[in-house]
């Protein structure tokens, strides 16, 4: 059980298996030590001589209790570590193709979508028939951010967008 340890913890913490597994697993290799050694096998080359003569059934019950509340600890760091990641990587997606003010596309997302339309028209996989594209320009806004501030005009623009 001692030798199963370390790479047990080292794949549950990549991520491959659940402690429950693994716990399951430990709990066979030593209900399979129990045998071998209850079938006269001395597992000698496993544990010192003086190891041996001491150890008894109550030792690897206690070592895989222990094993298995360590992974548990474990799979539970991993699986919340995992989910900030992904609510991170979420965040990060959002921001990097929206305006964080008004929500709504930004310069990179226009582009991309901009270019994405005529790569088609290029191709004529779009219908055929004219890409227009609005440009809105609010008159007077540098006015209301330089008179009412900047968090005014940042209301004016969610309004606007909204």
């Amino acid at each position: 059980p001692l030798l199963s340890t370390p790479p047990i913890l080292a794949i549950l913490l990549l991520g491959r298996r659940g402690a429950l597994g693994w716990t399951a697993l430990a709990v066979a290799t030593i209900v399979a030590f129990g045998v071998l050694e209850g079938a006269g096998m001395r597992l000698a080359p496993l544990y010192p001589e003086a190891w041996a003569a001491r150890m008894s059934v109550g030792s690897p019950i206690g070592l895989v209790l222990c094993t298995a509340l360590l992974l548990s600890a474990c799979e539970s760091m991993r699986a919340d570590a995992q989910r900030r990641a992904d609510a991170a990587t979420e965040t990060l997606a959002r921001l990097a193709y929206q305006d964080a003010l008004t929500g709504l596309a930004n310069r990179v997302r226009f582009l991309e979508r901009l270019d994405a339309v005529l790569a088609r028209r290029a191709v004529r996989l779009a219908p055929v028939g004219t890409t227009t594209v609005l440009l809105l320009d609010l008159d007077g806004f540098k006015e209301v951010n330089d008179t009412r501030g900047h968090a005014a005009g940042d209301r004016l623009l969610a309004l606007v967008a909204g």
